[in-house]
Order: structure tokens, then sequence, then C-alpha cells
């Protein structure tokens, strides 16, 4: 999870995606949809888009160890997978 300051000694949740999501679902950019499975929603990236890139300026504020554009890593965890079915994270 990544954490930002707002105060000396306080660390918040930092929410990247709300960094490129707009609030209203119905708006969503090209590439990105909303699925749901089992009562749990989640967003599949289809495609990169060119509106989904943020300058590292906008999210780590006063903050010199990272460049102009730098990648973001998930790793992500799947308890139950159908053998059946194929899932690519690029």
């Amino acid at each position: 999870m990544l954490w930002e300051r707002k105060k000396p000694g306080c660390r918040v949740p930092l929410d990247l995606l709300s960094f490129v999501l707009e609030r209203d679902s119905s708006t969503l950019v090209p590439g990105v949809s909303i699925e749901e499975s089992q009562g749990v929603r989640g967003l599949r990236f289809s495609s990169p888009h060119r509106s989904m890139s943020f300058s590292s300026s906008e999210l780590l504020i006063d903050c010199d160890l990272f460049p102009h554009e730098f990648s973001v890593v998930v790793t992500l965890s799947i308890t139950h997978s159908d053998p059946q079915v194929n899932i690519h994270v690029r």
C-alpha cells in the first residue's frame, strides 16, 4: 500500500486510481470498465490510455526521490481461479 504524508508524522493511504478515474463510473476513461463477480466490484484495464498518466509531482509533492516519470508495480492475490480461465496482468 502506498502512503502519503499530509502532516509531519502523519500518513494516510494514497489512492492512485483517484488521479486518473472520474468519480462518476458512467464516464470511465477508454480502456477501463467496471466488472462485478460474486458481489465484488473491480476495474478491468483492457488497454492503457494517455489520460491515465500523471506527473509524479502531482503525487509526490516536495519529493525529489522519484523521476518525473516512473512505473508502479501491482501485485495481485487471487484466492480462487477457474482453471478454464486465463488471467493476464501486464
